[in-house]
């Protein structure tokens, strides 16, 4: 059950729609990429039930992990995770590039007086809950708060042309006559495609930042682009610089090493990324030494989960959460 609750106005039932898209929207993909199917018919279904009931402020819930095996109810906490806060962000948009610190100063006004509460349905029924609830407001950091580090771009905005695969590939990359192991990130187009009002309308995708933790860099073997007309596998050494470092320095910045792999320069601008998108080429995919997991470097608060910014310009840097499957 996920749980619209608070002490705002009557007219919260308002919010319904909003619930049901962002269910679908945000809920669904982080949920299907750890293998908890949830259709959009679902989604629509579950909001309607209880929507506008007042028994203990409920606005509006969606039941998620009743029937569920208990393998996949063991995966709900860190889809929760990464999907409450844009869940929350659907219902009230904060204010571009202010959101996740901890306070509700960037939000509008009713968000202080509203919270989403997931629990277990069968709870309620004097069942034993299948995983523990979890609850998010505006007072509370979303994970991976201040990531990308030291930019003043819109990290928060929803309406970017371009989005990441809700999961990572685990996948063989051929090149001529070599086979790597690598992580597959994958860039894909918005849908529906944004307005023209948002922060983020460059038609180009200039860098990508991956949230990963810097003392562990050395673990990473090579940088592999899946582009239009060829595969490039570049290794960690660039420029003179010390080969574990290389991909750890921000763009434009200081040379300090931090928790931030920056992929550069990509420059793929929406018709290009359609392209490789058709193609199964779309990809930034890292190859790690044997012995070590993805999982192992990734930072931001949830786990089986990595954090990724798509930075369009200096007005855009959106953060996005893919599982790892």
């Amino acid at each position: 059950m996920l749980q619209f609750t608070g002490t705002g106005a009557a007219a919260s039932k308002s919010y319904c729609d909003a619930l049901a898209k962002a269910a679908q929207d945000a809920l669904k993909p982080l949920a299907d990429a750890q293998g908890i199917r949830i259709s959009a018919s679902d989604a629509q279904a579950w909001v309607r039930f209880g929507c506008g009931r007042t028994d203990s402020n409920s606005i509006a819930a969606i039941s998620v992990c009743t029937d569920l095996l208990a393998a996949q109810a063991s995966l709900l906490p860190r889809v929760l995770a990464a999907a409450l806060p844009a869940v929350y962000d659907t219902l009230f948009p904060p204010a571009a590039g202010t959101s996740g610190a901890g306070n509700c100063t960037s939000y509008p006004a009713a968000a202080a007086t509203y919270r989403l509460r997931a629990s277990d349905t069968s709870a309620l029924a004097g069942g034993k809950a299948c995983f523990s609830a979890a609850d998010y407001d505006c007072s509370k950091p979303r994970p991976a708060a201040g990531f990308p580090p030291d930019l003043t771009c819109s990290r928060d905005s929803p309406a970017g042309l371009f989005a990441l695969r809700p999961s990572v590939q685990s996948t063989a990359v051929s090149i001529f006559a070599s086979r790597y192991q690598a992580y597959c990130f994958g860039l894909q187009l918005a849908s529906p495609a944004p307005n023209g009002s948002s922060s983020c309308t460059s038609n180009r995708i200039v860098n990508v930042a991956l949230y990963l933790n810097s003392t562990l860099r050395s673990s990473l073997t090579s940088v592999i682009l899946r582009g239009a007309t060829d595969q490039r596998r570049v290794p960690t050494a660039l420029g003179g610089v010390a080969a574990e470092d290389a991909w750890w320095l921000r763009p434009g910045g200081t040379r300090v090493v931090g928790n931030a792999l920056w992929v550069r320069p990509l420059d793929w601008n929406a018709d290009l990324t359609r392209d490789l998108v058709a193609r199964s080429r779309a990809e930034v995919c890292l190859e790690l030494r044997p012995g070590v997991a993805l999982s192992d470097l990734c930072l931001g608060g949830v786990p089986g989960t990595c954090f990724v910014s798509l930075i369009s310009s200096d007005t855009c840097c959106p953060v996005f959460s893919t599982a790892l499957l």
